[in-house]
């Protein structure tokens, strides 16, 4: 819930008011609920005798191992009658639950105004001369159950404070985190400290409270920063269950969604301290019975779900502050002019963490956790990233672990002090495990700037915070690891990936008021790794950035870390404190928190807070991955109970962290050929002939086999080649060759096409083909090799013959001019005579087609009533006065006489027709006629087709 910045101001003006004492008086012997003041929901109200010392009296309630509680008797009672007794040792008779007690010392407000939005009150006794019995045995107050009406989601951070130090009840509570401990970190240890966080049990799914975004109003306000940042109301459902040791009773240890049917208790203000976020504190009545704890709607572990063959997943595990047993590998390294742990200004050197050497046992524990989980709750992802690692040895001690658990094989990588290094001097880091069996490493690298490695590295990046410190701090503490990998593929090349690996700076120190180094430092890391990741999306490449941001999917108000580094919704810089940077990455990255849905039951955390779920762990990838992805939190640790820690034969609790997996498809391999050269040029060959073969290689450049489906060459090429042919495929960067031969037909320039079809598309690999027929062509005028002539009977008819040479041809043409079928009657076709071809110039020849009339012209015909003796008889006397008008010089009587004996003898032997034109018998007839006009020298040979009309 966002509060407007005018009602922080609001309530700390009237907090402030309220702590001035000429606003009340204190009676000289006042009530419980006289020293407490008029208490509000809406604001802080200080006790009016706070500094004074005052004598009242009321039943204990509740001992604590430094003091009590004590409450009006009053069997109506009114807020607020109860406080407490601080007498700083261990309560000693008369001090017994149920005796009512006078007591005398100094009222103060704890904690101090400046330290907490709601302190308590308590009375400081001296325990020999302070308390005084007034009578024993008595029934203690009734608690005042208290509803959504006093313990809301939309009321404020004050709303049980009228019920401070009183016995109230709940009819039913939900915890919201598993129960809290203190860590020995040597052992590895948790002892129980009986505390969680719960809100009131709704009927059907209780809603748990979430981080949101914007400034708690709880904090102090940051100089300078700008009046439209968003506030985050502190989630004031919550209340703190103590079950243990402050009120003498045995803690219980639960995980989130347990119920508590009917709890009843103190409520206590004394330990609500702003820098925690601490809200009211229920001391848990010690009588109160646990059999009342129901954990049958207590989370549960739920294994994720076993990745598909056509998906690989990668995961992040933040296993916070996993240290080995050795102190020999404790390194870190200090840039030059960073001040290192122990004081010293390094010139650019290694110095000694503060890491916690573990026992043998601890480690042994932990290792063993840490296996289970990846074996049985995350399935053993195909990649794991690793933060809060001490270095490379815990990663191998990891890997060797889950290998012999879960029979897999998988490779570490991590800091090991020679090539990486942590430059936190706690002395964690971060690495990889990738299986062996579905993952190939080809690189791994840091990032951060120390990227130009000697031993130790150099170049690593610093900066000078505005305020905060006068010399450099390093500007990434855990430098984040790169891993290039490719995800097997059967009988295919790898699917590349890039996994980036982050552990950026905590928020701890962000709103500080006095320093902007940490906010200054997470925007700087920022926008260092997003600008790395638009380099690699640039060049295509896929990449999924994982681990521990230290940010919410939304800006806290002090830094927009999410928004700059993946370039979605920058806020505009009057909204934050330190200002994001937006388009560094373009395409913008997608944070996949945010495709989770936040509607109840929201799973979008993976840290428990003070009982706020919040989500600081995020993977971030390319716009590529995003629509065939899935992610998911795996709920294991922060739910569950501190002391699980300390059973090896169980994996929750292993981290205060959750993991965090995402499933990636893998996609079919892209197939592809290249087909080498992609133009051939044959030269001249003459026609009818075959050229010298020339080679072509078809070579596999996809990411799997490939199928030929066919292989040709179109026109007058040909070819034969050694591919492989189908079902058998051409294996990975294999090739094969395909030779390819030229045959011109016809003289001139050809051209084809070499076409090879395979499954890698649907379009074919081609290369373009070209020569050219060395020879000559035969056209007409057009340049067409079929032409028409059209003629009347008894004329002739021409055609133009082109004859081009080609590929420098030079010799002797023929022409022969044949009928096709049978030759119609009176028709002579004339060629043209033998000529010389040569060059590159055309010759002009022509065909000619005489035909033959159907009419003969009027005048004497012979006629068939005659006797053919007849016509012999004048036939021959007309040829024996032609004889003797060869031999005798008088032409001219002979002459004579033979025109007077025809004249006799033609009408002897009889005329037909009469004397008008006769139908000629030998005419060519009417029709269309198709000659072939072949011209040919040595081998080379073309046509000309004549279709010749006769009219």
């Amino acid at each position: 819930m966002k509060v407007p910045s005018t009602q922080l101001l609001l309530s700390l003006g009237i907090l402030f008011l309220a702590s001035l004492p000429c606003f009340a008086q204190c009676p000289s012997s006042p009530t419980i609920s006289q020293i407490q003041g008029n208490k509000l929901t809406t604001a802080a109200v200080i006790s009016p005798c706070a500094g004074q010392t005052v004598t009242t009296s009321g039943i204990v309630t509740a001992i604590t191992p430094t003091g009590f509680f004590i409450q009006t008797p009053d069997p109506s009672p009114h807020p607020t009658e109860g406080i407490y007794i601080n007498i700083g040792v261990a309560a000693t008779a008369p001090v017994v639950i149920g005796n009512n007690l006078q007591v005398t010392g100094v009222v103060s407000t704890v904690p101090l105004t400046t330290q907490s939005h709601i302190p308590g009150t308590e009375i400081t006794v001296d325990p020999t001369s302070g308390i005084n019995l007034i009578s024993g045995n008595n029934p203690l107050p009734a608690p005042i159950v208290l509803t959504s009406a006093n313990l809301s989601s939309t009321g404020s951070i004050y709303q049980l404070t009228p019920y401070e130090g009183m016995r109230v009840a709940f009819s039913s509570l939900t915890a919201v985190s598993g129960t809290g401990g203190t860590l020995d970190e040597a052992s590895e240890t948790y002892t129980s400290n009986g505390q969680f966080y719960a809100v009131l049990t709704t009927s059907g799914s209780t809603v748990r409270p979430f981080r949101g975004p914007g400034i708690d109003v709880r904090d102090s306000p940051v100089p300078g920063a700008p009046s439209g940042v968003a506030q985050f109301d502190d989630n004031p459902q919550r209340i703190l269950v103590d079950s243990g040791t402050p009120v003498g009773g045995t803690p219980i240890d639960l995980a989130s969604g347990t119920n508590l049917n009917g709890p009843s208790g103190v409520l206590d203000f004394t330990s609500s301290y702003d820098n925690t976020y601490t809200p009211a504190r229920l001391l848990l009545d010690p009588s109160w019975g646990r059999t009342n704890v129901d954990p049958s709607t207590a989370l549960t572990i739920q294994p994720v779900t076993a990745a598909t063959s056509s998906q690989f997943t990668v995961a992040s595990f933040n296993i916070d502050r996993f240290y080995n047993t050795s102190s020999s590998d404790d390194i870190y390294y200090v840039p030059p002019k960073v001040v290192a742990n122990n004081g010293t200004t390094s010139t650019g050197a290694t110095f000694t963490t503060t890491a916690v050497d573990v026992s043998s046992a601890a480690y042994t524990r932990r290792v063993q956790k840490t296996a289970l989980a990846i074996c049985n709750i995350l399935k053993t992802p195909d990649i794991i990233a690793l933060e809060g690692i001490e270095n490379q040895s815990v990663a191998n001690d990891v890997a060797t672990q889950v290998n012999t658990t879960c029979s897999v094989s998988y490779a570490a990588f991590g800091t090991d002090n020679i090539n990486t290094y942590t430059l936190d001097n706690t002395g964690i880091s971060v690495g990889f495990l990738i299986k062996n069996s579905t993952v190939d490493e080809l690189n791994f690298f840091q990032g951060g700037g120390c990227a130009a490695y000697t031993n130790p590295p150099t170049g690593c990046e610093t900066f000078t915070p505005t305020t905060g410190s006068a010399t450099p701090i390093t500007s990434n503490d855990r430098p984040w690891l790169i891993l290039t990998a490719g995800i097997k593929r059967p009988n295919a090349k790898d699917y590349p990936i890039v996994v980036i690996v982050n552990d950026l700076a905590d928020m701890t120190g962000e709103n500080s008021t006095t320093s902007t180094a940490v906010r200054q430092k997470k925007e700087q890391q920022a926008e260092e790794v997003s600008t790395y990741i638009q380099t690699l999306q640039a060049n295509g490449q896929h990449v999924i950035s994982v681990g521990n941001f230290n940010a919410f999917e939304f800006s806290d108000g002090y830094t927009d870390t999410l928004a700059t580094y993946t370039n979605n919704n920058v806020l505009p810089s009057n909204q934050v404190v330190e200002p994001g940077k937006s388009g560094i990455t373009t395409p913008p990255l997608t944070d996949m928190t945010l495709q989770l849905p936040d509607t109840p039951p929201d799973p979008r955390w993976s840290y428990v807070d003070n009982g706020n779920a919040e989500a600081i762990e995020h993977f971030v990838i390319t716009s590529d991955l995003v629509s065939t992805s899935q992610f998911s939190y795996v709920h294991f640790n922060a739910d569950f109970p501190a002391v699980d820690l300390n059973d090896a034969t169980i994996a929750t609790r292993v981290s205060s962290h959750d993991a965090a997996i995402g499933y990636f498809a893998i996609p079919a391999p892209v197939l592809g050929v290249f087909l080498s050269p992609n133009t051939a040029a044959f030269g001249n060959v003459t026609v009818g002939t075959s050229s010298s073969a020339q080679a072509f290689t078809l070579t596999n450049i996809g990411e799997g086999p490939v199928t030929i489906n066919s292989i040709a060459a179109s026109g007058d090429f040909s070819e034969t080649n050694n591919c492989p042919v189908a079902p058998t495929t051409l294996a990975l960067n294999a090739s094969c060759t395909i030779n390819v031969v030229f045959k011109p037909t016809v003289a001139g320039p050809r051209t084809g096409t070499l076409s090879a079809l395979t499954n890698a598309g649907t379009s074919a690999a081609t290369a373009s083909l070209s020569g050219v027929g060395a020879g000559f062509t035969l056209t007409d005028s057009q340049g067409n090799t079929s032409t028409t002539v059209t003629t009347a009977a008894g004329s002739t008819g021409t055609s133009t013959l082109v004859f081009t040479p080609f590929g420098n041809f030079s010799g002797t043409i023929s022409t022969t001019c044949t009928a096709q079928g049978t030759a119609p009657t009176g028709v002579t076709c004339t060629a043209p005579q033998s000529f010389a071809l040569s060059g590159t110039a055309a010759v002009n020849q022509s065909v000619s087609f005489s035909t033959t009339s159907r009419i003969l012209a009027s005048g004497l015909a012979l006629g068939s009533s005659r006797s053919p003796w007849s016509a012999a008889l004048v036939l021959a006397l007309a040829g024996l006065l032609m004889l003797l008008a060869g031999r005798t010089r008088r032409l001219a009587r002979i002459s004579g006489l033979l025109v007077l004996l025809l004249a006799i003898f033609i009408p002897a032997i009889g005329c037909s027709g009469g004397g008008g034109p006769h139908n000629n018998p030998n005419g060519t007839p009417a029709g269309s006629y198709t000659y072939a006009v072949t011209a040919t020298s040595g081998s080379i040979s073309a046509t000309e087709t004549v279709t010749l009309v006769v009219q």
